[in-house]
């Protein structure tokens, strides 16, 4: 699968159009003003962290989206406050990338177990 190209003039429309694919019922749920707050807060928090690329803020409002707005501390997602403060990671997309290979990492765990779960 390819990843997604953002580009500034769209980003916004790009990022809802890609969280309606993924869960349209949460969509529904937010509604626009709540979606354009946790977009908003997203590109903020990834501007905190000093990830400026579009990419890096897409994964943060994905992140956010899927896990809560808080994600960046929560203690039951403790991979990623570690990747975001790894002082080893100098570069941003670095910690993009490793950010992304953590989240992937998660879901495929997350998915084998429901996978076993659903062969007994």
């Amino acid at each position: 699968e390819s990843p997604i190209i953002f580009s500034e003039g769209s980003f916004v429309s790009s990022i809802v159009n890609e969280m309606t694919t993924a869960f349209p019922q949460k969509v529904d749920y937010i509604g626009k003003e709540g979606l354009t707050k946790l977009i908003d807060k997203g590109r903020a928090t990834a501007q905190k962290y000093e990830l400026s690329s579009l990419r890096a803020q897409a994964l943060i409002i994905i992140l956010m989206f899927s896990f809560g707005h808080g994600c960046t501390h929560d203690p039951l997602y403790p991979w990623i406050s570690r990747t975001l403060l790894d002082e080893q990671i100098k570069d941003s997309e670095a910690r993009t990338r490793r950010l992304e290979k953590k989240a992937r990492t998660w879901l495929d765990h997350v998915l084998a177990r429901l996978h076993k779960g659903s062969q007994s």
